[in-house]
């Protein structure tokens, strides 16, 4: 490993695109920030539009961005913490005992049947979703656009991975049989 040729490669970016990155960063403290902004931030640094938009593409293919223009056209995600915090905590929730009131039954149902409706969602992260941006239906957008959920009518998901991992009918082995006769 150590008489192995360095295998990289140099990758011209425009300083004009790095400094955009680093303006953008300064401007979404949520770690989400509009279409608009970013076009906003490229015009103060004398960007034009297509500058701007190739330049969001560029960093979402080296994973410093995340922008999603067939789902979530007008957000781009400059920090992926909010989002992994807020899907964790949905996550945490259905390994918490279901408790009496009207989340009861809705953890109840994510911890054995993994069905997730809106309602629980917008309960649970009640006054920490600023609706502008970012909201709870694109919320549950980018879970879908990232296969961790499937929607399976208006206001109700599903999500395997809060399922448990172990089955409740375990396979039985047959230990004795008759060999068979060819």
């Amino acid at each position: 490993v150590l008489n192995a040729p360095k295998v990289h490669e140099d990758i011209p970016v425009p300083v004009r695109w790095m400094v955009f990155h680093l303006e953008l960063s300064r401007c979404s403290d949520e770690g989400v920030v509009e279409k608009s902004v970013c076009l906003e931030v490229g015009d103060r640094i004398q960007m034009h539009e297509d500058d701007v938009m190739n330049a969001v593409k560029y960093f979402d293919s080296v994973a410093l961005l995340m922008y999603l223009p067939n789902k979530l056209p007008d957000l781009i995600f400059t920090k992926f913490d909010p989002v992994v915090s807020r899907l964790s905590e949905v996550l945490a929730a259905s390994f918490t005992r279901p408790s009496a009131g009207p989340l009861g039954e809705d953890r109840r149902k994510l911890r054995t049947t993994g069905i997730l409706r809106k309602k629980f969602v917008e309960e649970l992260f009640r006054g920490k979703f600023n609706p502008h941006p970012f909201s709870v239906d694109m919320f549950f957008a980018l879970l879908e656009y990232l296969r961790i959920s499937d929607q399976i009518d208006k206001d109700t998901y599903f999500i395997p991975c809060v399922l448990p991992l172990d089955d409740p009918n375990p396979v039985k082995f047959v230990t004795e049989c008759s060999p068979a006769l060819l």
